[in-house]
Parts: structure tokens; sequence; C-alpha cells
């Protein structure tokens, strides 16, 4: 969704029928389209996403083991550059 960032459990390879499972997605309101047009407010929103799914992970041992997947803008450019090399070490990774 636009102006949005997540994070959704993954347990399990996606089923068609049961969808993602039970575990309820992180969702933040970021508002808008771009992560450039308000850095401040997107990093903030990063640190706010990884403190949510940092608590799952640590309230539930399955969800530890299986880790991260992180999908990103697809900018190259110089400031994305610079948003990108946030979210990996807000994402520790």
């Amino acid at each position: 969704v636009p102006g949005a960032i997540a994070a959704v459990p993954l347990h399990r390879p996606f089923d068609l029928k049961e969808g993602y499972g039970l575990a309820a997605p992180i969702a933040l309101f970021y508002g808008y389209t771009s992560p450039l047009q308000n850095v401040p407010l997107f990093k903030l929103q990063v640190e706010n996403l990884m403190k949510h799914v940092n608590r799952r992970m640590v309230a539930n041992p399955s969800t530890r083991a299986s880790g991260l997947i992180i999908n990103t803008a697809g900018a190259i450019d110089a400031d994305a550059f610079h948003l990108l090399v946030h979210s990996i070490q807000t994402c520790s990774v």
C-alpha cells in the first residue's frame, strides 16, 4: 500500500487458501508515496516498525528462528542509498 511500511510474520510458505495464517501484520502509515518526501519521518517509522518486530521476535522463538526478509524501495540515487543504509542498520542485518 503506498504510504505505508509493514511487516508480516511468515512461519511457513504462503498458502492461497489459508493466507499468511493467524499472525497479525504490523503496519505503520507513512503518508507519502516516496520515502524521500519526508526522510526524518520515514526513518522514524522504520525504527518504530523494527521495535515492534523485535518485540515479536523476542516473544516467539519460531518467529525469531525464521529470520527477516527485507524489501526496500528500488531507488538507487544518493539520498535513497542513505535511507537503505539506515534501514540496514536499524534492522541489524
